[in-house]
Parts: structure tokens; sequence; C-alpha cells
């Protein structure tokens, strides 16, 4: 991914903020300074106002390094496959 995108991260009632540094249909990885448990089930949202996109996916956490964690999608619906797919070529 050439830029960078700014993410939230919801785990319950736990928030992370954080940058998508790796966005890819499968997932992403987010630069942060706090991490998640590796399996952990969050919300993750993102998106890019300029195109009118704004996603809100479940994801879970499946690994961690002290600059931040990986996620792997859920299963998605069409409607944000396709704006994900959407953001990854206006990259």
């Amino acid at each position: 991914m050439a830029s960078s995108l700014a993410v939230r991260v919801r785990a319950g009632r736990h928030s992370i903020v954080g940058i998508a540094t790796d966005l890819g249909p499968g997932g992403m990885f987010v630069s942060a300074t706090e991490t998640l448990p590796y399996a952990t089930e969050v919300d993750v949202r993102f998106g890019r106002t300029d195109l009118g996109i704004e996603l809100n996916l479940p994801a879970t956490v499946r690994w961690t390094t002290p600059l931040g964690f990986g996620l792997q999608f859920g299963r998605l619906g069409a409607r944000e496959t396709r704006a994900l797919l959407l953001l990854l070529a206006s990259a």
C-alpha cells in the first residue's frame, strides 16, 4: 500500500488508534504503541473520506510485534468487499 491510513481498533470497550501500514484484501498490519493478544476478535474502522469510503470490519489478531499487530479480516459482505477493493485500487 502506497499510503498509510489511520485506523481505530476496538476490542470490547478497549480502543487502540494506529496506522495501517500494510493493507490487503485479507487483512492489515496496524502500527501502534500497544498490542492485543493473539486471537482477540476486534472491529477495525478505517477509510478515506475523499473517496466516500468508511469501513467497519470484523477482524482477528493473528500476530503481534513490538511495533504493532496483524489483523485478518473476518467474513465480508459484497458491499464491504467492493469498498475495500476500491480503497486498495486508490492506493
